[in-house]
Parts: structure tokens; C-alpha cells; sequence
């Protein structure tokens, strides 16, 4: 505990996630390891605070002490935190993403600055900005905003409290929003950016259950080791699209077809694969596509969670949207333009039809007030 004073307004959290490293017991960081880690910390956290005094947000003299809170099993979670003062109302957190520099080739080395650059100049609103990185004592730590409301996939397929805030309405704002960041980095950016990892378990979500979609621009760090595991892990669970299990070539149309999917998990609640499920069954796009356009059958697939709370033409028009993502030629998939306009188009008639009215067809349309949709980007 300081004895300081005057303590410093900021009072800095940050909330270290090693996610592009192999998960390790807790029990296995050295003393030795953690010194380092909160070297890095230390040094990172003075480059933030320096660079947000540059920017008018502190005080040039501002500065942050950190000490090694806590480690949860599991992943290395280490938790620093400024003790000067006990207020939150200056809170500051952020997510440290670890790179394996050990595992990068000469070539990902040499090219590290040059992708930290160009993934500091992605800007969108629903994309988790870089703020920040180190990249000292022979590792990488990258910085990013941090959004504490956990993922899409955990909200989905993990029954609590916060599942029951996902409802139609808020399903399709999530979809809207991920296909803007989407649009964003294939359409936008020059040169375009390639996903290649995108699934639910990146799409993040705030209190208001706005998407930012993580891990941006990373595929470009990421080691040649576990490049290959995450290809086996995008096969394994349902996202690669087929041109990529078959041959490896990855474009901005293999980003369309697991966006599809992920559509398909909002839509009916399921994971892209799922083994406990009967044979016929766990491949979701395969035993989702074939029943899309039939009204009836689609009804079924819907999610149990929603209990029947969607107008049916909406839902209709979102699995021809998801439809036309998960073809498996990738020249028949539309660019993620059109899919942003399709979505959009989608919200203005939900927002027609729940003014005017919710008996349109047998099912019901009840959404919080809160959730009128919001196309205004």
C-alpha cells in the first residue's frame, strides 16, 4: 500500500489474457516468470499512460505502480492493479494478449512492427482497438480495449442469467454489427484484411450487448505452430469454409462463410459441431442448410431459448441472409456489403412491424423497449 499523498487519478487494472499460447496450470509460472511479466507490465503500462497524457487524457506527471494481485488456474491470469487509491470512477482496462516470440519465424520477427502498425490503424466501432504493445525481453504483448461481458459463443451455448438477454432482436443487432466489422476489414481497409478465426468465441459483447469483434489483424502473428492448430480447430469445429479444408487458400469469401455460421448459431442456438448429438445432426451447417427455406422446418430449428419470441418473417429473411453465406462455392457467397444492407434492411422492418404491430403471423414478437433497432452507424 503507497503512502503517497497526492495519489494519482488513474488507477490502472489490467487483465492479462494469454490467448495465443498453450494454456498452462497456474502452478507453473515461476517466480522468475512472473517478475517478467510484470516487467512488461510496468514498462507497457507506462508507454499507455505516456501516450494518453500525449493525448490530454492525464496528466503529463500521471504515472502507474502495478502489483501482482492474483493467479487463477487454468490460464495464466495475472491481475495488476494500482493500490494508491481505492475509487473505480478512473478505472482503466485493458486485455494483454501474449505472443509466442519463441515460435514466430524470422520472417513473422522482422514483420512484427509492420503488423502491429497496420493493426493500430483498425478503427471501427465494433472492433476491439490495439491501444498498445511491448516488446521487450524477447516476448510480444499486445494491448487491446477490454470488454468484460464475455463472448457470443459463452452467452449461446452456456445456460445462465445473461443467455436470456439475447433475444431476436438483440441476435440481430449482434449479426449486424459483426457484418459491419467485417465489411469494415474486407471492404475498407487497404489492403484488405482476412479474419481467418472468425467465430462467436471472438465476437465480444458489452453491457448493452453490442458486438466487437476480437483479434483483428492477428493472423499475421500468429506462430506457424499454432497456425496449423487453429486450422484444425476451424475444421474441427465448424466454421472453415470448404475451399479452405480442402486446399488451404483463405480469402475474404471464407470469412463470409463462417460469418454464415455463426448466423446459424444466433439462429438456432447450437454449436457449428456438436458430437453429442445424433449422427445426422452434428454438423450444423449440414443439417441446417437443407431446411432454410422451408417455413415449417425452420420453425423447429429455432433456438428453445427464444420461447417462440420472433415474427416469422424476420426470421425467414435472416436464414436466407445466412443462406447465401454458407454456399459452398465461394464465388456464389455475396461480398459482406451486401449482407450489412441485407441486415439493415431486416432491423427497419422489425422496427415497422413492432410499432405497428406483433400479430403479423402465429408467433409472438416481445422485445424490450431498450432494444428498438439502432441502424445508425
Amino acid at each position: 500500500m503507497s503512502t503517497a499523498t497526492t495519489p494519482p487519478p488513474l488507477h490502472l487494472l489490467l487483465h492479462s489474457l494469454s490467448l495465443l499460447t498453450t494454456p498452462q496450470p497456474s502452478h507453473s509460472l515461476s517466480y522468475t516468470h512472473l517478475q517478467t511479466i510484470h516487467s512488461l507490465a510496468l514498462s507497457l503500462t507506462t508507454r499507455i499512460a505516456n501516450l494518453r497524457a500525449s493525448r490530454g487524457d492525464l496528466a503529463g506527471s500521471d504515472r502507474a505502480r502495478l502489483i501482482v494481485r492474483k493467479l487463477k488456474s487454468g490460464l495464466p491470469f495475472c491481475f495488476f492493479q494500482d493500490f494508491w487509491h481505492e475509487s473505480r470512477a478512473s478505472y482503466l482496462i485493458v486485455a494483454i494478449k501474449k505472443i509466442d516470440y519463441a515460435a514466430l519465424s524470422l520472417q513473422e520477427e522482422d514483420n512484427f512492427l509492420e503488423a502491429v502498425s497496420n493493426m493500430s490503424r483498425l478503427r471501427h466501432p465494433n472492433i476491439i482497438a490495439l491501444v498498445g504493445f511491448c516488446g521487450e525481453h524477447g516476448q510480444r504483448l499486445l494491448v487491446h480495449d477490454y470488454v468484460g461481458n464475455g463472448n457470443l459463443h459463452d452467452m449461446l451455448h452456456f445456460a445462465d442469467e445473461r443467455s436470456k438477454q439475447l433475444t431476436w432482436n438483440a441476435r440481430v443487432r449482434v449479426a449486424l454489427g459483426t457484418a459491419r466489422a467485417l465489411e469494415y476489414l474486407h471492404e475498407v481497409c487497404l489492403p484488405s484484411v482476412v479474419h481467418r478465426n472468425f467465430k462467436s468465441a471472438n465476437i465480444l459483447l458489452d453491457e448493452e450487448l453490442n458486438p466487437h469483434l476480437s483479434d483483428c489483424g492477428l493472423a499475421a502473428l500468429t506462430p506457424n505452430t499454432e497456425r496449423q492448430v487453429s486450422s484444425t480447430e476451424m475444421i474441427s469445429f465448424g466454421y472453415s469454409a470448404p475451399e479452405f479444408a480442402l486446399s488451404g487458400i483463405y480469402t475474404v469469401k471464407s470469412d463470409v462463410y463462417s460469418f454464415g455460421v455463426v448466423m446459424l448459431e444466433l439462429l438456432t442456438g447450437r454449436k457449428p459441431l456438436d458430437s453429442s448429438r445424433v449422427r445426422a445432426e452434428q454438423s450444423l451447417v449440414r443439417w441446417a442448410t437443407p431446411q432454410l427455406h422451408d417455413i415449417d422446418a425452420l420453425a423447429k430449428m429455432v433456438d428453445p431459448a427464444l420461447n417462440g419470441m420472433y415474427p416469422a418473417k424476420s426470421l425467414s429473411r435472416f436464414a436466407d441472409i445466412l443462406a447465401l453465406c454458407v454456399q459452398p462455392e465461394p464465388e456464389f457467397r455475396p461480398p459482406m456489403s451486401e449482407v450489412v444492407q441485407a441486415l439493415v434492411r431486416l432491423m427497419q422492418r422489425a422496427s415497422v412491424v413492432k410499432r405497428h404491430s406483433s400479430e403479423e403471423s402465429g408467433f409472438m414478437f416481445k422485445t424490450p423497449d431498450h432494444e428498438t433497432a439502432d441502424i445508425s452507424y
